[in-house]
């Protein structure tokens, strides 16, 4: 959960660059540092997670 991040507001982070999550909005972009996985997820507390509904469109366009 990010607190500067409204509640249910997608999160990314790369774990090829290490941080904390950045709020995503309408688009991030980053240049990786290094391989690793891009994990989405809602800001919701860890406990709470198991209770959402929906779906939700993600495009992730990767550019060299």
């Amino acid at each position: 959960m990010d607190s500067a991040a409204p509640f249910g507001a997608l999160l990314g982070r790369y774990a090829g660059n290490p941080g904390n999550p950045h709020g995503v909005r309408r688009a991030w972009h980053f240049q990786a540092s290094r391989q690793g996985a891009l994990q989405l997820r809602i800001n919701d507390r860890d406990g709470c997670l198991d209770d959402n509904r929906g779906a939700l469109t993600v495009t992730v366009r990767v550019t060299r």
